[in-house]
């Protein structure tokens, strides 16, 4: 046996130990990663919902290869220094999931990044506090609950820290956050420190080395705070969408190293300091959505490094700086401009056009007026120009179709003027191109083509001529899903050759297009369209059998106001749907409805109104079950209303008016627990008002008038609470007006008219707060009217809501109707910009027409819509009422019509009716008033019609004001002792008609301010005034005896002398 010398037996021990230490980190080293770190990483994949597999690579020996694990092997021999899991969309499999122990094994982690998942129901790791070598923390958007834990102050190495939109979790205090003096970023984004204002100044100045402070969405109401002076290299700044209130202090512009600024969505008041342009390095400033006021400095053209500029929706005014951007002749870096919705006024400056990095511009929503500059169409980059909502005129320059990169322009909404330019043509890029709401009166150019890039055309509500080729215009269009040319004032040519087109069409909309001649054929080939718009295109044929089944996504389709005159045969409704309109047509025939499988259908609105349909209502309605309106009024229907309309349980309004239904009102209506609206007006119903209508508790208008109804109203109705429209007129109703009425304190309108109601006037509905029209006219009511009605309180005060009759309505002369003309019912319109809902009233989320009624006014039967917005009208007429007319009927200042004709009442009429300021009509005809005609009728300015005629009225008709010359004698006549103008037409011609010379000058003759008749009477009264006194003068025996007789006259009437006093 041989014994090893020193050395071999030192080497040998040395490799003993060596192959001993080796093995023990084996088994804690797998290639680089230590065991215990690994078996951490598992548990955490354990504990996660790894739905999108982000995690699949986490298997293995060697965690450092795994997705988001980076260890350092070489400074820390292998330990896991990074992790960054963010936006792997994870959740965790248990609410409050342990993963706070796995994150002690991770002792060596200088970056953490768990942002971008939903740890919901999972409190925040406390154990991330104990991570002392940690320089990077970002937990934004991880959804943490719990507390913040006050030991994240212990990370002094901390450089980098985002707690940002985690709005469950809660800061107990901020007094750990000095302890962080490395860090130098800080996101508190979406948590509350509103709680620590009194303490937060003081803390944010300690943080010295910050440069992104990020503090938006904290609920800070208070004002900037100071102490951001003492941070010298805060770099980027946010405390958007808090409640700030206050002015932008000064001292912010001494903020040098400022290259971000973010205060929007605050409640900022003031004008924006000039001092804010000192901050020479600044490239991105947002104060929008503030209360701003004042003008925009023209210093902020100091900062030349600015790219990003954001002052929308505030008040500013002024105009936009016409440096804006660059600065002696040195074209800055201003890439986004975006002012939109403020009050700013003049022009767009030219100069806007020299800022070459634009590729933004939105100044939309201003009063900016003047033409578009054509250097616009320089800026090379410019992706976005809307400036709609503005008083821009003038044509579209044609140097905009040069930006080939613009994708969005939107010019609706202003005073443009012209042709549509045929440079659009060359804007490839374009994806939208608004131009509605102008005044475009130019046409299409013939050899138009828009791009093929272009999703989106509007052209709507302009005055454009001539006709353009859809073949031409619409052939490149690959890309096309919007296209609305309503209300355009352009003809299409339809090519009669068939054509398919480029393009797949979501919205179709040709209102008022003037097509002529049958539906479009390529309109067969749109399978995507969703919203289709035909209606009054003058379209002319039967409806096409493809026209049920060519879109599988068909949700509105509107035909009406055309000549298409096939019966309406639907073999059957597509599934999807919801809006059908073909009212006002030619369809000539039957209504035949192929309804199958109903529980699919989803439509909700259908309208067949005034298109001359005949026959029954289809039974098979009643399986329609999704409708929501039903509108046959106008037609030529007969029969009884069928039972199967009562299981319609969504139905809210149903129009059958003006048909010739005969029949009773079928009780099964009284199921339609959803109904609205009910109008069976204009037929020939008989019977009498079902019990079970008072069922309807949800009911907002009533509508029976015109029919051949019998008995008395139904208690039960006194159950319609919500009532704003009754109208059951022209029926043969007997009893008493009912007192339960006067519990409708919603009800607009109360039409009783021409019935056979009798007794007196129930004083309770003079107490309906809410009544505008109230017509109770042609009855056998009789008694004084009630003091009650004379203190409407929908009549007593003027408001804005008598402007809504129209714009036509202004104060009368001549004799004119102040009112615009009486116009058909306004029905559902599917038009987005006034039509659609915006005809349909709301209530809650139920949905109905607006009203439309007939009246009785300035003496023969009119037809008003809006009735529900702004009229209001009193009309008693043909009863048996007597008694004086109290002079408080001049409360009634909002009163338009007054109807008291064909009555007993007697007395003076009141002179406090020219109070009624906003009256039109007021006819008082045949009564027993007497005494004098109040002068103050004569300045009521929209007074257009009066009726005195008949009555005892005596002395001189008054002449005050411009109107009461403008009434003929039948106003007048029958009252025998009336004098004057117009009864005695001798004394009226003059002021009618006056006559001229022609030799004078008609300028000088208003200057002088008389007119040759009344200077002619002055001449001939003065020139025999100075021929009496010159023969006075002359002759003393005709100077004394006429001095005897005046001594003798003034003796008779006064006395002697003696007598005087």
């Amino acid at each position: 046996m041989a014994f090893c010398t020193n050395s071999v037996c030192m080497f040998t021990s040395l490799s003993l130990l060596y192959s001993a230490f080796f093995s023990v980190n084996l088994l804690l080293f797998v290639h680089g990663c230590p065991l215990n770190e690994a078996r951490a990483l598992l548990s955490l994949k354990a504990a996660f919902n790894n739905d999108y597999g982000m995690l699949k690579s986490w298997k293995g020996d060697d965690c450092c290869v795994w997705r988001g694990v980076h260890c350092d092997e070489i400074e820390l021999g292998g330990h896991v220094t990074e992790l960054d899991i963010s936006n792997f969309y994870l959740t965790v499999w248990e609410l409050d999931a342990d993963i706070d122990s796995a994150f002690l094994q991770l002792k060596h982690l200088r970056y953490l990044d768990l942002s971008g998942n939903y740890f919901l129901g999972t409190s925040f790791p406390p154990g991330l506090a104990l991570l002392k070598n940690l320089s990077y923390l970002n937990v934004a958007y991880a959804y943490f609950e719990g507390n913040i834990a006050p030991q994240l102050g212990n990370l002094s190495s901390l450089r980098f820290l985002d707690l940002s939109d985690n709005v469950l979790l809660n800061l107990n205090s901020l007094e750990w956050l000095p302890s962080l003096s490395m860090l130098k970023y800080l996101s508190l984004k979406g948590i509350n420190i509103g709680y620590f204002e009194p303490t937060w100044e003081s803390i944010i100045g300690s943080l010295f080395h910050l440069t992104h402070l990020d503090l938006s969405d904290c609920f800070y109401d208070s004002t900037l705070p100071v102490s951001l002076l003492n941070i010298s290299s805060l770099a980027v700044l946010k405390f958007r969408g808090n409640g700030m209130s206050g002015s932008m202090p000064s001292w912010m512009g001494n903020m040098s190293k400022l290259t971000s600024l973010d205060l929007s969505e605050n409640c900022l008041n003031g004008s924006i300091p000039r001092s804010l342009s000192k901050p020479h390095f600044l490239e991105y400033l947002d104060l929008s959505q503030n209360d701003i006021i004042g003008i925009i400095p023209e210093a902020i053209a100091n900062l030349t490094s600015l790219r990003y500029l954001n002052l929308s929706i505030n008040n500013l005014t002024g105009r936009i700086p016409s440096n804006l951007g660059y600065v002696d002749a040195n074209v800055g870096s201003l890439s986004y401009l975006d002012l939109h919705q403020n009050q700013l006024e003049g022009r767009i400056p030219s100069g806007l056009g020299l800022l070459t990095n634009l590729t933004y511009i939105d100044l939309s929503g201003n009063r900016i007026s003047g033409p578009i500059p054509p250097s616009l169409g320089n800026l090379p980059s410019l992706i976005v120009l809307d400036l709609h909502d503005n008083q821009l005129e003038g044509s579209i320059p044609v140097s905009l179709g040069k930006i080939s990169t613009l994708r969005n322009l939107s010019l609706s909404d202003n005073k443009m003027s012209g042709d549509l330019p045929l440079s659009f043509a060359q804007l490839s890029s374009l994806i939208g191109l608004d131009l509605r709401n102008n005044q475009l009166n130019g046409s299409i150019p013939s050899l138009l083509t828009l791009p093929s890039s272009l999703k989106t055309f509007l052209l709507s509500n302009n005055n454009m001529t001539g006709t353009f080729s859809d073949q031409v215009l619409l052939r490149n269009g690959s890309r096309l899903v919007e296209l609305d040319l309503s209300y355009s004032g352009l003809n299409i040519d339809i090519d009669s050759a068939p054509w398919i087109p480029p393009f797949q069409l979501r919205n179709l909309n040709l209102r008022r297009c003037k097509i002529g001649g049958p539906i479009p054929s390529w309109i067969s080939t749109q399978f995507q369209l969703e919203t289709v718009d035909l209606s009054d295109a003058n379209l002319v044929e039967d409806l096409p059998s493809w026209l049920w089944e060519f879109s599988s996504e068909l949700i509105s389709l509107n035909l009406s106001n055309n000549h298409l005159v096939s019966p309406v045969t639907v073999p059957s409704i597509p599934h999807t749907l919801q809006v059908l309109d073909l009212s006002v047509n030619e369809l000539n025939g039957p209504l035949l409805l192929d309804i199958r499988m109903p529980e699919q259908l989803s439509l909700e609105v259908l309208l067949l109104a005034d298109s001359k349909i005949k026959g029954p209502i289809p039974v098979s309605l009643g399986n329609m079950t999704s409708l929501v309106i039903l509108d046959l009024s106008n037609n030529q229907l007969r029969g009884n209303i069928p039972d199967s309309l009562g299981d319609l349980e969504n139905l809210q309004v149903l129009h059958l008016e003006k048909n010739h239904l005969n029949g009773e009102v079928p009780a099964s209506l009284a199921k339609l627990s959803e109904l609205v609206m009910l109008n069976l007006a204009s037929n020939e119903l008989e019977g009498k008002i079902p019990d079970d209508l008072g069922n309807l508790t949800g009911l907002a208008s009533l509508r029976l008038e015109k029919n051949n109804l019998q008995g008395l109203l139904p208690p039960s109705l006194a159950q319609l609470s919500d009532l704003q429209v009754l109208d059951v007129g022209e029926n043969n109703l007997t009893g008493k007006i009912p007192y339960w009425i006067a519990d409708y304190l919603s009800l607009h309108v109360l039409m009783m008219r021409s019935n056979n109601f009798k007794g007196k006037l129930p004083p309770q509905i003079g107490e309906m707060p809410n009544l505008r029209l109230l017509d109770l006219s042609s009855n056998l009511l009789f008694g004084e009217i009630p003091n009650t009605y004379l203190n409407f309180s929908a009549m007593v005060n003027v408001n804005e809501d008598m402007s809504v009759l129209g714009a036509d309505r202004r104060p009368v002369s001549g004799g004119s109707d102040p009112l615009p003309e009486p116009s058909p019912d306004s029905g559902y319109d599917p038009r987005p910009d006034g039509g659609g809902e915006g005809n349909v009233h709301k209530n809650e989320d139920k949905r109905y027409y607006i009203e439309g009624l007939d009246l009785i006014t300035k003496g023969s039967e009119r037809h008003y819509a809006y009735v529900l917005s702004g009229m209001t009208c009193i009309d008693l007429s043909n009863n048996r009422l007597w008694g004086h007319l109290p002079k408080e009927i001049g409360n009634l200042k909002a009163l338009m019509f007054l109807n008291l004709s064909r009555n007993s009442f007697n007395g003076d009429i009141p002179g406090s009716m020219g109070n009624l300021s906003q009256l039109e009509s007021l006819d008082l005809s045949f009564n027993s008033f007497s005494g004098r005609i109040p002068f103050q009728l004569g300045i009521l300015d929209y007074l257009g019609y009066l009726n005195l005629s008949y009555n005892n009225l005596s002395g001189v008709i008054p002449q005050q004001g411009p109107h009461m010359i403008t009434f003929d004698e039948t106003a007048f006549s029958g009252n025998p002792n009336l004098q004057g103008c117009p009864v005695e037409s001798w004394k009226c011609s003059t002021r009618r008609s006056p006559v001229s010379p022609p030799s004078v000058d008609v300028k000088e003759e208003t200057n002088q301010g008389f007119s040759w008749y009344e200077l002619s009477i002055g001449w001939s009264i003065a020139a025999g005034f100075c021929a009496v006194v010159l023969v006075l003068t002359f002759k003393a025996n005709w100077r004394k005896a006429t001095f005897d007789q005046m001594d003798r006259v003034i003796i008779f009437l006064l006395g002697e002398p003696t007598n005087w006093r």
